[in-house]
């Protein structure tokens, strides 16, 4: 027979109020209950079944609205100003080192122009033979309009790259770099610092692009890292004290990394050991 007993409800649970007693010396004031009107008002529900109307975009140009547009337009026109006034001081720095160097004006109180310009100047020596070199190749208005900083990179694209053309003809022609787009070619007037950087490096030969180095290989270098002599308590100790790269032809190039005077004959031997 099928059981006819009805399930036991159990009473209602009531909500357990928390009292708590004022402190001494206090006293507690309850808060009037809102009413109706005065009870903050529920959101409104959403339909889920209703898509969200999507606002459309806006028509203005980037900045047209922005309060500091037009401060902004004319702090870039100040650094504008600034950097053509430094690049003309730079200029007739060039030019007044060019004429002490030339009359050797450095001669009563230094040994030679590098003394003069390490101990008279403060100053390193690549920094003001670039300098140097820069001003007398480039005229004073291509020296203004392009900067030191990009017409040195310009000079070394042509030593290395483009020795036939001249620097002028160069600043005329165009060059390929390669971005995150893929290769790209522009002008050489017209690139950025950036842009010319890239093109060195699209025009190096990639000459140490060998593959990997085989296991066996490794296994010699590493047994020849142990058996390097101990590195001088120098600065911070490396934890590689090895760099090997592999060339097109095969061939494993090395370099060793705190290799003191006294420990060469420990080199030798090593090398020995390891090549034998």
């Amino acid at each position: 027979m099928p059981d006819t007993k009805k399930p036991i409800r159990r009473p209602n649970v009531g909500r357990v109020t928390r009292v708590t007693r004022p402190t001494a010396g206090t006293s507690r004031t309850p808060k009037p209950r809102r009413t109706g009107s005065e009870r903050t008002p529920r959101r409104p529900v959403v339909p889920t079944d209703v898509a969200p109307t999507k606002r459309p975009p806006l028509r203005v140009e980037p900045g047209a609205l922005h309060p500091n547009a037009s401060k902004l337009q004319s702090l870039v026109h100040q650094l504008q100003q600034l950097d053509r006034q430094s690049r003309e001081a730079e200029y007739a720095q060039a030019r007044v080192l060019k004429r002490i160097r030339d009359q050797r004006l450095w001669e009563p109180g230094y040994d030679d122009f590098d003394d003069f310009i390490a101990d008279g100047l403060g100053r390193s020596r690549s920094v003001v033979f670039d300098l140097l070199r820069v001003a007398t190749d480039f005229t004073k208005a291509q020296f203004i309009k392009h900067g030191p900083n990009k017409l040195r990179l310009v000079t070394r694209y042509r030593d290395q790259y483009a020795p036939e053309q001249t620097l002028t003809e160069l600043l005329k022609s165009n060059v390929e770099y390669r971005d995150a787009v893929g290769i790209q070619s522009v002008q050489v007037a017209q690139a950025t610092i950036r842009q010319l950087r890239a093109a060195l490096a699209f025009k190096r030969p990639k000459t140490w692009n060998g593959g990997a180095i085989s296991h066996a290989d490794k296994q010699l270098i590493t047994a020849f890292a142990q058996r390097l002599p101990a590195a001088p308590p120098i600065g911070r100790p490396r934890a590689r004290r090895i760099r090997s790269m592999k060339a097109q032809d095969g061939r494993i190039a090395l370099t060793l990394y705190d290799i003191p005077t006294d420990g060469m004959h420990t080199l030798i031997r090593a090398i020995q050991q390891t090549w034998p």
